[in-house]
């Protein structure tokens, strides 16, 4: 009887392990049938006292040209906006400082990958873009 618990607990152990090595990348629920056209692109700034409201423009890359996708003013630490997939983005955001304007810039890829082997069947899986656009203190 014991034996068999033994065996039971290894098996459920082995199971557990091996499925879920890292949930976001081998789950099936982020992996789509279907090729999405979008995707998430996160930008974090940094708002605060001198700066409650951050101007910031997002540039879409295409072929070493660089064309404004949108502007925008944020508050919050990180906001995420649905963008074409297959395309470089770069994010500026101006900050002010001893009279000064400070720009900090960031650049990303929001992309696919064709996913053959994870799911029941192949699917698409987004590969997200992440900017950093707080200000660092040196």
């Amino acid at each position: 009887m014991v034996k068999k618990g033994i065996v039971g607990l290894m098996l459920l152990l082995i199971g557990t392990f091996s499925s879920c090595i890292n949930d976001t990348w081998n789950s099936c629920d982020n992996c789509y049938t279907i090729k999405p056209i979008v995707g998430l692109l996160e930008i974090r700034f940094s708002p605060g006292l001198l700066n409650p409201r951050i101007p910031v423009a997002v540039y879409q890359e295409n072929k070493h040209r660089k064309n404004i996708y949108f502007r925008d003013t944020v508050s919050d630490l990180k906001i995420s906006y649905w963008v074409p997939v297959g395309y470089h983005y770069i994010a500026e955001a101006s900050y002010r400082a001893s009279g000064q304007t400070l720009i900090v810039t960031d650049r990303d890829r929001v992309d696919l990958y064709f996913d053959e082997s994870e799911c029941d069947e192949p699917c698409w899986r987004p590969i997200d873009g992440k900017l950093d656009c707080r200000l660092k203190v040196k």
